[in-house]
C-alpha cells in the first residue's frame, strides 16, 4: 500500500516538475504572444500576453483567447469583443474581420 500511494506521489510529481519546465522554457507558449505593430500605422500597437491579457495602442488593457481558428479580443475599457479570423506567416500577423484585413509585425524582444 506505500508502495503504490509513495508511486503515485512520484509519478505526480514528476508530471508537476516536466510541466513547470515546459512553461519556463516557453513551449506551449502562443505564437500570438508579443508585441505587434499595425503595418499600415506603426503608431498602434497590441502587446499580447502569456497570460490571456494584453495591452492595445498602449494605452488600454484588453484579455484575448484564441479558439476555432479565430482571435477574440476583450476590451477592459467598454467591455467590447471583437473576433478575428487570424494567420501567422513568419513575423506577420494577419487579423480579419468582414473582410476586412489587417497585417501587424512582430517586433523583436
Amino acid at each position: 500500500m506505500k508502495k503504490k500511494m509513495f508511486a503515485a506521489t512520484a509519478s505526480a510529481l514528476a508530471i508537476a516538475m516536466v510541466s513547470a519546465l515546459f512553461v519556463q522554457c516557453g513551449a506551449g507558449t502562443s505564437p500570438l504572444v508579443g508585441r505587434w505593430t499595425r503595418n499600415d500605422d506603426p503608431s498602434l500597437t497590441m502587446v499580447l500576453l502569456e497570460d490571456g491579457t494584453g495591452i492595445m495602442q498602449d494605452v488600454f488593457g484588453v484579455a484575448w483567447k484564441t479558439g476555432d481558428g479565430r482571435l477574440y479580443i476583450i476590451s477592459n475599457r467598454d467591455g467590447s469583443a471583437q473576433a478575428f479570423d487570424y494567420s501567422i506567416s513568419g513575423a506577420t500577423l494577419t487579423l480579419t474581420s468582414k473582410n476586412n484585413a489587417v497585417m501587424f509585425t512582430k517586433q523583436k524582444k
